[in-house]
């Protein structure tokens, strides 16, 4: 995903990232210490580790430690590559996008295109002095993507032979949670009707990338307040939960009214009785989660649709960067004070990222006001989105790159933290969501769920097997 290059974002930019100090407990030092080891070995032998953790343990914070090792390490602060799956996630360990550090197109039917000459360059340049890529969030990224980010790795590393250009990789992540929508998990092969197309412009390929990972677990749930909620949450990722856990969300989760208007009212009780907590509403698909944000945003004072704009043709041939959509072109229904997030990233040094979230201050017919936490008064104004019809034939559009966040996905709250969460629990369509969704949360007595049906709340069971087979292999 591009974005036009006219964004008046007119603030003064903030303080770059700096790094925190860190405080680990006795499992995730011994992980740092057992990394430490290996860093004088890595330029003869790369090394391959994959954190594993459930949700809350800790994770995060050993990715910004041993990015701090590397770099002092190596006295270089290019030796560390952190990259994520989304833009929330990348920003929360101070990386980039997968896509975008390593120049991976977005759309499907580019994938293994022909390397052109600058993005070899851009390769080369982004990943000189690197000696470990770090990747945050792994489950979401997907066999597909898994085998462009080696393949592209080796392009920047002159057509190395080896697996991901021959620099070390340390993936964090937990595999029971979300998995992609489309293209298999990060563990499985590589979908047969893209190995021809890498296979012509990529022909160095090792094809069981996974296999070379070593898993080292995280176990204690550092998020959550009290360690009943990690015993349940740990019931639902294993897909074994006893009448106790049952019983505890019938008493303390479920809601009285199970429609939009009603779980808005939970949702507003308890942002009520606590303020100073933090409370976000959950669905699993989108079409849900558009409804919710109607629903709520059109109940707002002063509440108004912001519709598209077109672009004519000969108008549309002179942008030259765009957002490539299928969803978007439709109106948005805003209003002063409600929430919205961005749909790509406009300025990585103010935090303004695809996923970050703000609320409308000001609407103005072509202009819009936006408070986000790390800046306010941010003025946007509509950019260029394209989608595409048919073959070689688009439609153009202007809209604001965001969308209403009064309510989101499941899958676009992987990777945040929130005190609790209301979730809409109907249409549970692939395994991880509930686990996930209740995850974010750091108290399960904060939390609201509108169908309590443990039954249908499953996690993959390929996943297990995946993490089950890499428990048998000693992490080297």
């Amino acid at each position: 995903m591009s974005v036009t290059s006219t964004f008046p974002l007119f603030n003064a930019p903030t303080t770059p990232y700096l790094p925190q100090m860190v405080v680990l407990n006795i499992t995730q030092q011994n992980i740092r210490n057992h990394y430490r080891s290996l860093l004088a070995t890595i330029q003869e032998k790369p090394i391959y580790i994959y954190v594993y953790g459930p949700a809350g343990t800790g994770k995060t914070a050993l990715f910004r430690a041993l990015q701090e090792d590397t770099n002092e390490f190596f006295k270089c602060p290019k030796a560390c590559l952190p990259m994520a799956s989304t833009g929330t996630a990348a920003l929360n360990v101070a990386g980039r996008t997968i896509h975008s550090a390593l120049s991976i197109p977005i759309n499907d039917e580019e994938a293994f295109s022909a390397p052109t000459p600058r993005m070899r360059k851009t390769l080369k340049i982004t990943l000189e002095g690197v000696r470990v890529a770090f990747v945050d969030e792994i489950s979401l990224v997907s066999s597909l993507l898994f085998h462009q980010m080696s393949a592209h790795m080796q392009l920047g590393r002159g057509g190395s032979a080896k697996p991901f250009g021959g620099i070390s990789m340390v993936l964090f992540g937990d595999l029971l949670q979300l998995e992609p929508v489309t293209h298999g998990a990060v563990y499985e092969a590589l979908p047969l009707e893209f190995k021809a197309l890498r296979d012509a412009s990529y022909p160095c390929v090792t094809e069981n990338l996974w296999g070379l990972f070593r898993m080292m677990r995280l176990h204690k749930n550092v998020r959550v307040e009290e360690q009943e909620d990690a015993k349940h949450l740990n019931a639902l990722r294993e897909d074994e939960i006893p009448d106790e856990t049952e019983t505890f969300f019938k008493r303390f989760c479920r809601v009285r009214d199970t429609t939009h208007g009603g779980l808005f009212e939970e949702l507003d009780e308890l942002r009520a009785s606590w303020p100073e907590k933090e409370f976000i509403m959950l669905a699993p698909q989108n079409e849900t989660v558009d409804r919710l944000n109607e629903f709520r945003i059109a109940r707002m004072p002063d509440s108004i649709k912001m519709r598209w704009l077109k672009v004519e043709r000969n108008e549309a041939e002179k942008v030259e960067e765009w957002i490539e959509t299928s969803r978007w072109a439709r109106p948005l229904t805003l209003a002063p004070g409600c929430k919205v997030t961005l749909v790509t990233t406009i300025d990585k040094r103010r935090k303004l990222v695809n996923g970050a979230i703000g609320r409308i201050k000001k609407i103005y017919p072509n202009t819009l006001v936006i408070d986000f936490p790390e800046v306010n008064n941010v003025i946007m104004e509509r950019s260029h989105f394209r989608i595409q019809k048919r073959d070689n034939d688009y439609f153009w559009f202007k809209q604001f790159p965001i969308r209403e966040a009064e309510a989101m996905t499941i899958h676009n709250s992987q990777g945040r933290t929130v005190d609790g969460v209301v979730v809409h629990s109907r249409g549970l369509f692939m395994p991880g969501l509930m686990y996930t969704a209740l995850s974010r949360a750091r108290s399960l007595k904060l939390c609201r769920i509108s169908h309590v049906e443990p039954e249908n709340w499953k996690v993959a069971s390929h996943a297990r097997d995946a993490v089950t087979q890499m428990r048998k292999r000693k992490a080297s």
